[in-house]
């Protein structure tokens, strides 16, 4: 499963990923899939946590600083800032790609804005809201 930088992240995504890291960790315990041994006692025996979410979501608001901190108008810059013109179709509101980068740092675009300018203060954002988040 490839996860891009720009894509959004759902439940069911976050899941499988969280999956996937599991059955690679008893891979390399070696412990076979018939094993009844619980997640957290196979965390433990490899002396580490859950850590694909949370270095997914360190490079996500990595790109976003980087993006925000580009001089003038970029493309990119319009597309995260702006709004689409047009009326969406029937249904569940879309998840969009910087509702991820909101609720990680649970700050407004604004803030996000200031605080991308200072880099410092920015990798201390990043660092805490990606050790928290997951």
């Amino acid at each position: 499963m490839v996860v891009k930088v720009t894509q959004t992240l759902r439940k069911p995504g976050q899941r499988k990923i969280d999956a996937f890291e599991l059955k690679t960790n008893r891979r390399l315990l070696r412990i076979p899939w018939t094993a009844k041994r619980s997640n957290d006692s196979v965390l433990q025996e490899m002396g580490t946590d859950r850590q694909l979410l949370k270095s997914i979501m360190k490079r996500k608001l990595e790109y976003f600083g980087h993006i925000m901190r580009c001089p003038g108008e970029c493309l990119e810059k319009t597309v995260i800032q702006g709004c689409i013109e047009g009326s969406r179709l029937r249904g569940k509101p879309a998840r969009i790609w910087i509702n991820d980068i909101l609720e990680a740092t649970n700050c407004t675009l604004g803030q996000l804005l200031r605080l991308t300018e200072d880099r410092q203060s920015w990798r201390e954002m990043i660092h805490s809201a990606s050790n928290h988040q997951y």
